[in-house]
């Protein structure tokens, strides 16, 4: 009997509390939906116009990476970019290096060069022995600088001869 009681008073005391609760109306759910539809795209979307098939894209003023497959953005991850920025453009992957001095001075780990056209060498790496996101560089370099892990996925997705797509 006491237990029929108690399960009687819940079911009171639950009964009051959904009647004073607030409650979002369709109307406002409606707009919530409309807003998140119509909502800027995130800032990790892969930019338009930035090539096809299999390649790297890289926006400089975005400070991110799209490893890119086919259609499909198989990773993205953000960069530091270096002193000096890549021209706009398509550039095939033409050297990879385990480990190499950066154009700054700096020991740098997983390098995957990708423009050779100018005096600067331009190609994605990380600071050896650096945990988390480097530092903005100092020196004259076109590094673009990345978590560890990120630069060594980067690494193994990169082939000579992968486009790299400068936005």
């Amino acid at each position: 009997m006491m237990t029929i009681a108690a399960l009687a008073g819940v079911g009171i005391l639950a009964a009051q509390a959904e009647a004073t609760a607030p409650h979002a109306s369709a109307n406002s759910a409606a707009k919530v939906s409309a807003t998140s539809t119509n909502a800027a795209p995130q800032a990790d979307a892969l930019p338009a116009n930035s090539g096809s098939g299999t390649r790297i894209v890289y926006s400089p003023s975005l400070h991110r990476v799209w490893l890119v497959q086919g259609s499909t953005v198989s990773r993205t991850m953000q960069v530091v970019p270096g002193t000096v920025t890549p021209p706009a453009g398509t550039y095939p992957v033409y050297a990879k290096s385990p480990g190499s001095t950066g154009g700054d001075g700096v020991s740098v780990v997983y390098l995957v060069r990708f423009d050779s056209s100018s005096s600067t060498v331009f190609g994605f790496d990380a600071e050896a022995g650096l945990i988390g996101m480097p530092p903005a560089p100092k020196g004259h370099t076109g590094g673009v600088r990345m978590e560890q892990t990120d630069a060594q996925v980067l690494y193994q997705f990169a082939a000579v001869g992968t486009d790299v797509v400068v936005v």
